[in-house]
């Protein structure tokens, strides 16, 4: 394999660098940073640390779901009785995770406390009135899961639920919606009224818990730009509005003008009860009899985000109402947007003098560009938001991307200062960043943002909460009138000094490409090739780093060296020769790159104005300058210059395409057997979604047969059938995989066709009543705790499960619905269920009667059943994603591959339990 000179990793700053994550959390720890600590090196004593800072589940709930004590944060030696309680105070789910030989009733009532719903989990002889009232109070169990648990928990003595119910809702109002309609009285619903909420307090989280160390060696945080930043490692907590209130959970003979007007006073926003159709609420109280102007005007007075809660005929007939409201702009509705508009607050002390200067004297000239016959289709900006470009991706992902916005032009900024610039702007970038295409991997903003690098500026650091955001300057930006100052000699060097400036500046905020390349590595890392790296760099250096990239974007101005009737950004025409011969050489080096793969080329001056060059089959091409919206895609050519906005003022709106964001060399292999690397494989599986750790040294390798992989593994002169990050023992030489693949192949598949067809019926069911659903292996689950097991040989079982081999086993689904444990209601059959249900055969619908009996191939043990079903998933990856894990030579001599007659296919087998099925 090629090896790089160090002289490229420099340039293009990719050399991996030491990390000492040890010393880095001894100063700053984190729970992220626990899971990149090697197990033997973890102590107690930073177990504490973390658990010292961590936010209590008694004050908000935790974004974070991780649990302290799960095995890869926690080593079982470091578990003892002092940091199982702790734990347990702060989040009760570490229950799961306390060894039995340190749970106590300490440790348990303070697990339901924090945590109520993990009730399940407490020994039968810890069940006691204060443990359960432990339960039902925990003052984050904002809609009374832990009465819940309770009210189901056979346990205990029934008598004591109803006092348990009262100090449920005492705490939580809305446990009302599970309080037994029976005991409900006057002041339970007045008090739980009373005690309506308008919010609670959840997604909390330290920045330090999702600090991880990169495969690079380097730290990177989601949360803080890939940096974490110390001093700011404080602890963030979401206010969430509630959208149900106790009210419509009070019996109809309880309801009364008073008990109404009370819970608008505690909390306008419940006026939504009223009109949500849920309880027993009278229609009366939605009149304008009850519902005045006078006191809808106090309400949304009050509380603005009522507003919402009321029906379009109420809103018609009350427009004044909506004097009452803030402007949508102050209400960004996506968590991208509502970052985005709240980036502005990282300043220095010289900045924040500037916010006072005047920013923006007068309207910049404009420039108008020459009629230029290019080919190119012209486009209405509206046409179309998204191009498909990219057929049949391995992972799709898309760019956004938008030119010329020309701020001065579109925005009324002149005689305002900074602050008032930054202002009018935020609420601006507010509406461009809910035209974020969902899937975007990159925003491409490719030159004349305004008129000035200071204003640009201002405005990249307003869209900071996005990565990455890449720019490319244009003719506007770059321009530097000669005065009595400096001449047109001098503006080329000083170009280049204020552009230097400029990147400096921006560098948290956005990556500047002037002739330069932006990378996707292996798509873990982010990262540019300078100018001078990808020149002085051979073909085949440059050739290796860009074949390990899953994203490029080659970028530049471009300039207008090859039409001097364009504008340009220098006074004398040879400045801007000489500036389009240099992103030409860049140009053409890359070309001979990577002229193979596909190239992102974002130039704000379009090719004709740079070169004489032909589009490249394959590449993407980006660019403004023209304002004119033209757009060319034919024969494996992208030019999209359709989205520029120019001079006239209009919305702004990002347009996108489609990309493959995959690195996955294993799939572009011709056919064949193929050393492989690490990296290789792990990409092949991360880009499938499939969970895969390779930790073992040894050479990969890949069989290849069209879209069929099989993957091994040589240590030790041996080769191995790699299972995920597991081996299996290969009996023969690879050649003789490779050679029967297809074969072995297309026999597994017919072989559990019959198999995987009832799996997905039995599913439909499940999720017909309102189920999960979801199958792994040869279960499927009905609910986190209820599953269903097919048996391959024909056998059917329907369970309850606290902890994996505990089963509790029904005799049908029907009892299993009847379960009061079940997460969920059963939904009633209605019109959508029957056809559903109608789609499913007879046979399915008869194994789901009652569990068979075992018949002699049929499972004896629940660990036998598990095993089974962790067979049947190693298959599923052959099904699903055309993998080969597991390698049975009786399937090619035509013998049972697990435990089924050979001579009668899996169909037969399910249509034979303890009773013949109808037809």
């Amino acid at each position: 394999m090629m090896q790089i000179p160090e002289r490229i990793f420099h340039l293009a700053d990719i050399e991996p660098k030491e990390f000492d994550v040890i010393t880095y959390f001894k100063k700053y720890p984190g729970k992220g940073l626990l899971y990149d600590i090697p197990t033997k090196l973890k102590t107690k004593d930073m177990i504490l640390q973390v658990l010292n800072k961590e936010p209590s589940n008694l004050d908000c709930e935790s974004l974070m779901a991780d649990r302290i004590l799960k095995p890869k944060l926690t080593p079982q030696r470091l578990l003892d009785y002092e940091l199982c309680l702790l734990a347990c105070e702060k989040e009760g789910g570490n229950l799961t995770h306390v060894p039995d030989r340190l749970i106590d009733y300490e440790i348990c009532k303070a697990a339901v406390h924090s945590r109520p719903v993990i009730l399940w989990k407490v020994p039968d002889r810890f069940i006691d009135f204060d443990l359960l009232k432990a339960t039902v109070t925990c003052p984050t169990d904002w809609f009374g899961q832990g009465l819940d648990a309770v009210l189901k928990d056979e346990r205990h003595d029934k008598s004591w639920d109803q006092k348990l119910a009262s100090l449920a809702v005492e705490i939580n109002p809305l446990a009302l919606s599970i309080f037994p309609y029976e005991w409900k009285t006057k002041d339970i619903v007045h008090r739980a009224v009373s005690l309506t909420r308008s919010y609670k307090k959840d997604k909390a989280y330290l920045l330090s818990e999702f600090t991880r160390v990169t495969s690079e060696g380097t730290l990177s945080n989601s949360f803080t730009e890939n940096k974490l930043p110390p001093e700011q490692d404080v602890l963030f907590v979401n206010k969430t509005p509630l959208s149900t209130w106790p009210l419509e959970y009070v019996p109809r003979e309880f309801i009364n003008d008073e008990l109404v007007q009370l819970s608008l006073d505690v909390c306008p926003r419940s006026i939504g009860a009223l009109f949500s159709g849920i309880g027993e609420i009278p229609k009366k109280y939605t009149s304008t009899k009850f519902l005045t102007k006078e006191l809808l005007e106090k309400i949304v007075v009050t509380d603005p985000l009522s507003y919402e809660f009321l029906p379009d005929r109420i809103k018609k007939s009350n427009r004044e109402l909506q004097h009452f409201m803030p402007s949508q702009d102050e209400k960004p509705k996506t968590f991208v947007s509502h970052l985005i508009g709240k980036s502005s607050s990282r300043k220095n002390k010289q900045e924040a003098a500037a916010d006072t200067i005047i920013l923006v004297n007068s309207q910049p000239a404009k420039t108008n560009y020459p009629i230029t016959e290019n080919g190119l289709l012209a486009m209405n900006s509206k046409e179309i938001e998204k191009h498909n470009i990219t057929k049949k991706p391995v992972k799709r992902g898309s760019v956004c991307y938008i030119s010329d916005i020309h701020i001065e032009n579109q925005l009324d900024l002149v005689g305002k200062t900074a602050a008032e610039v930054e202002e009018v702007l935020r609420l601006r970038i507010c509406k461009l960043s809910k035209t974020i295409d969902e899937t975007a991997e990159l925003i491409v903003f490719a030159g004349d943002i305004s008129s000035s690098l200071e204003l640009t500026k201002r405005f990249l650091r307003l869209f900071a909460a996005w990565r990455p955001v890449l720019f490319i300057p244009g003719n506007h930006e770059l321009f530097i009138p000669p005065n009595h100052e400096h001449s047109a000699v001098d503006s080329k060097a000083e170009q280049s000094a204020a552009l230097d400036v400029f990147k400096n500046e921006v560098k948290k905020d956005a990556v500047v490409l002037q002739n330069e390349i932006f990378v996707c590595h292996k798509r873990k890392k982010n990262f540019v090739v300078s100018e001078s790296a990808i020149l002085e760099s051979t073909v085949d250096e440059l050739k290796h780093i860009l074949d390990e990239c899953s994203t490029i974007v080659l970028g530049g101005t471009g300039y207008t060296g090859n039409n001097p009737d364009s504008p340009g950004c220098f006074v004398a025409e040879s400045d801007e020769r000489e500036s389009s011969m240099r992103f030409r050489a860049v140009y053409d080096k890359v070309l001979d790159a990577a002229g193979d793969k596909t190239v992102i080329v974002v130039t704000h001056m379009p090719i004709w104005d740079w070169s004489d060059y032909p589009y490249h089959k394959g590449w993407i091409y980006i660019s403004g300058h023209t304002h004119k919206n033209q757009l060319l895609m034919e024969d494996g050519i992208a030019v999209l210059a359709d989205n520029q906005v120019g001079y006239e003022k209009k919305p702004w709106r990002f347009k996108s395409f489609s990309i493959d964001v995959a690195w996955d060399p294993v799939s572009k292999l011709p056919d064949g057997i193929h050393e492989i690397s690490h990296d290789a494989y792990d990409a092949f599986n991360r880009n499938r979604e499939i969970q895969a750790t390779l930790n073992r040294e040894g050479q990969c390798y890949c069989l290849k047969r069209g879209n069929l992989f099989m993957f091994a593994i040589e240590m030790d002169g041996k080769k191995y059938l790699l299972d995920g990050g597991k081996i299996r023992s290969l009996d023969c030489m690879l050649s003789y995989y490779y050679d029967n693949m297809v074969e072995y192949a297309r026999r597994v598949k017919r072989l559990f066709k019959p198999f995987h067809a009832v799996l997905e019926e039995i599913s439909s069911i499940v999720q017909s009543y309102g189920g999960n659903g979801r199958i792994h292996g040869s279960i499927v689950d009905v609910d986190l705790l209820h599953h269903i097991c097919l048996d391959p040989a024909g056998t059917v079982s329907f369970y309850y499960a606290e902890k994996k081999g505990d089963w509790k086993r029904f005799d049908s689904f029907e009892d299993l619905l009847k379960s009061k444990n079940l997460y969920f209601v059963p939904r009633c059959l209605d019109d959508s269920t029957e056809n559903a249900l109608a789609a499913v055969s007879n046979e399915t619908k008869a194994l789901m009667l009652s569990s068979s009996e075992m018949n002699s191939a049929a499972a004896k043990t629940t660990r036998e059943s598990y095993a089974r079903s962790a067979t049947i998933s190693k298959v599923n990856y052959l099904t699903k994603n055309n993998v080969i894990r597991i390698w049975n030579d009786a399937v090619m001599r035509n013998q049972s591959l697990l435990f089924i007659d050979a001579n009668k296919p899996i169909g037969t087998h399910l249509s034979q339990g303890r009773r013949n099925l109808p037809a």
